[in-house]
């Protein structure tokens, strides 16, 4: 990193650097249940990704069986 800059103090400052797509095989991507690695090539997010997770398919919704109590009047 020779060409990078230095602060008065000699520290180096931060530089970016560039890496060819196809040598990355994930994306780091995050939303509010947390940050996930998806495949790079994936037309998908992780949305999907956290759904294939935490199998949503078995979970059950409260049971119905009791009708509601009708209004008194």
């Amino acid at each position: 990193m020779a060409d990078a800059a230095l602060r008065p103090d000699g520290a180096q400052l931060a530089t970016t650097q560039t890496i060819a797509l196809a040598q990355v095989s994930n994306r780091r991507e995050h939303d509010l249940l947390g940050e996930a690695d998806v495949p790079a090539g994936a037309y998908w997010g992780i949305a999907e990704l956290d759904a294939l997770l935490l199998r949503i398919e078995a979970m059950t919704a409260p049971s119905r069986a009791k009708p509601p109590t009708p209004p008194r009047t």
